[in-house]
C-alpha cells in the first residue's frame, strides 16, 4: 500500500496457525501428529528488520520466501500505522501445512516398486527427514535423508542422503547458503556424493569392485541488476575420482586396478529471473501464489588433467530454463540440460536432455502435457 511507503518498519509480529481441519473434533489428533511450526523458524525468513526503512521488494521477497517453503499453506502480512508517526507495525501469519507424508507405488507385477515415510517439519523446527525402500534400475535399495535448512542457527542448509543395496551403496551430502533472493550478492555451495558397487556372487568369476567420488565448491557472485533478471560469475573448483578394481584367481593381463582423476577449477555465468505472474488455479481454494517467469540458466567449465590419458580435459555442465504464461489460464515451460567432456578429439559422457510442459486450465483442475527427450554421446 501507499501509506506504508516512506515509513520506518516498527514492531515486527508473527502469528502462527496450526494445521486447519475441517471439524474441532480433530484438532487433538492433529495436535498430536503435528507441531505448529516454531516462531523461529519463521523469523529465520524474514528480510525485513526493525527500524530500517520500508523496503516494498524486501517485503515481496520475504512473503516469497516463506510461501516457497513446504511449511506453509497460507502467508499474509498486515501493516497497522497508530501512535508513533511515520512507523508501520507488520504482522506476517501463516497457516501450516501438514507435514506427514507416506507413499507407496505399485510395479507391473503388483507388488511395491516404492514404499515412503517422510516428515518435512520434525517438532516444528522445519527440520526433514524420510525414508524409502524402492526399485532402482532393476535393484533394491533403502535410503534414509535429512535435511536442515537453518544449520547450527547459521544461514547455511545442509542435507544428507544415505542409500544401500544389494551390490552397493551411495551418499550425497550438501552444505550451502539459503537462497534469500534471486537479487542475493553471494552464494555459495558444497556437494559430495560418492558410490560404490562391487559384485562378489561366485567366486570363480572375477570380483569388481567400481567407485566413483565425486566433490565441487562454487561461488556466485552478483555483477549485474536489470529490471526482469540479475547475472552472477560463478567460480570455485571440483574433483573427481573413478577406481575400477577387478580380481580373480590364476594369471590376469594388465593391471589389476585403474584409476582415474581429474581436478579443475569452475568459471561460469548464471542468470536469475526476477519475473513473477500471479496464479489462483494451480491449488484451488488456496491464495493467489507468484510464479516466476521469464529466462534462467547457468553454465559453467572447467579445464584440468585427467589422470589415466594423461590429457587436458574441459567439463562444460549447464542448464537454461524458461517459464511463461501466454494467457491467465496457461503456463509453458521448458528446459535443457547438458553436460561432457571435451578432449582433444571428442566428447566423452555426454548428455543432452529436453523437457516442454504445458499446463493448461480446465473446468474442474488443469491438464497437464509433457514431453521429454534425451540423448547420450559416447
Amino acid at each position: 500500500p501507499r501509506r506504508w511507503l516512506g515509513t520506518w518498519i516498527g514492531r515486527i509480529s508473527v502469528v502462527a496457525r496450526n494445521v486447519e481441519t475441517p471439524t474441532a473434533a480433530l484438532d487433538p489428533a492433529v495436535q498430536f501428529f503435528h507441531r505448529p511450526t516454531l516462531l523461529g523458524v519463521a523469523e529465520e525468513e524474514l528480510r525485513v528488520v526493525s527500524g530500517a526503512p520500508m523496503d516494498s521488494l524486501q517485503l515481496l521477497e520475504t512473503v516469497r520466501r516463506m510461501r516457497a517453503t513446504p511449511l506453509y499453506t497460507d502467508v499474509t502480512v498486515e501493516g497497522s500505522q497508530c501512535g508513533t508517526a511515520g512507523e508501520t507495525d507488520l504482522t506476517f501469519t501463516t497457516r501450516d501445512r501438514w507435514s506427514l507424508r507416506g507413499g507407496i507405488r505399485l510395479a507391473d507385477g503388483g507388488g511395491p516398486a516404492r514404499f515412503s515415510f517422510g516428515e518435512s517439519n520434525i517438532f516444528g523446527t522445519g527440520r526433514s527427514i524420510s525414508l524409502a525402500q524402492e526399485d532402482v534400475d532393476g535393484r533394491r535399495a533403502t535410503s534414509a535423508s535429512i535435511a536442515d535448512p537453518y544449520l547450527f542457527g547459521t544461514r547455511f542448509r545442509g542435507a544428507a542422503t544415505f542409500r544401500t543395496y544389494g551390490d552397493g551403496r551411495a551418499w550425497i551430502w550438501s552444505v550451502r547458503t539459503q537462497d534469500w533472493s534471486p537479487r542475493d550478492e553471494w552464494r555459495a555451495a558444497f556437494t559430495s556424493r560418492q558410490l560404490r558397487r562391487y559384485s562378489v556372487d561366485d567366486p570363480t568369476q572375477p570380483s569388481i569392485d567400481i567407485l566413483r567420488r565425486d566433490d565441487a565448491l562454487t561461488l556466485s557472485r552478483l555483477v549485474l541488476t536489470q529490471s526482469d533478471a540479475v547475472y552472477a560469475v560463478v567460480f570455485g573448483g571440483e574433483h573427481q575420482t573413478a577406481n575400477l578394481a577387478v580380481y580373480r584367481t590364476g594369471p590376469m593381463l594388465g593391471t589389476p586396478d585403474v584409476r582415474r582423476e581429474f581436478t579443475a577449477p569452475v568459471v561460469g555465468l548464471a542468470r536469475r529471473s526476477t519475473k513473477y505472474a500471479t496464479v489462483d488455479w494451480l491449488v484451488p481454494g488456496q491464495a493467489e501464489a507468484e510464479l516466476s517467469v521469464g529466462i534462467e540458466g547457468e553454465l559453467v567449465a572447467g579445464v584440468g588433467r585427467e589422470t589415466t590419458a594423461n590429457a587436458t580435459i574441459t567439463h562444460v555442465d549447464g542448464w537454461i530454463g524458461a517459464t511463461t504464461m501466454p494467457s491467465s489460464g496457461t503456463i509453458l515451460t521448458a528446459d535443457a540440460w547438458t553436460s561432457g567432456y571435451w578432449g582433444h578429439d571428442s566428447l566423452s559422457n555426454g548428455s543432452l536432455r529436453l523437457v516442454g510442459v504445458l499446463y493448461q486450465r480446465a473446468a474442474r483442475g488443469f491438464w497437464v502435457f509433457r514431453a521429454s527427450s534425451e540423448r547420450l554421446y559416447n
